[in-house]
């Protein structure tokens, strides 16, 4: 890491289905109790899978303006073991196949960061 450079980092986090309230409470016992005070309150809500696309355009878009002179960010990626591989492109095709991602060819980027869980893998 060099001084005074930014970092950025992506925590990719397995997402659990609340189909009973057994699910809901081992979710509640792993956050801060406001969170799951909240969580209870609106279980309800919470779909076992994500809907596709983005949502619909709001009052308000939003974007980052940059500087006139700005140049594009890029950190070269760092070297995946084939696990890892084989969950990006897990990641990435159901990202893309749900409509929350597209391809890019912008000049910034970042790389992407794995990291294991305390408790193993799952």
């Amino acid at each position: 890491m060099i001084r005074g450079a930014q970092l950025y980092a992506v925590r990719w986090i397995a997402s659990t289905a609340l189909d009973s309230p057994a699910d809901i409470d081992k979710l509640c016992a792993a956050v801060p109790d406001d969170l799951a005070t909240l969580i209870r309150s609106h279980a309800d809500i919470f779909p076992n899978d994500l809907p596709a696309g983005l949502p619909s355009e709001r009052a308000h878009d939003h974007k980052i303006e940059l500087e006139l002179d700005a140049q594009p960010t890029v950190w070269t990626q760092w070297r995946l073991t084939q696990p890892e591989l084989d969950e990006l492109r897990r990641q990435l095709d159901y990202l893309l196949e749900k409509g929350f991602v597209r391809p890019s060819t912008s000049p910034f980027a970042a790389p992407i960061l794995f990291t294991p869980k305390k408790d193993g893998p799952g």
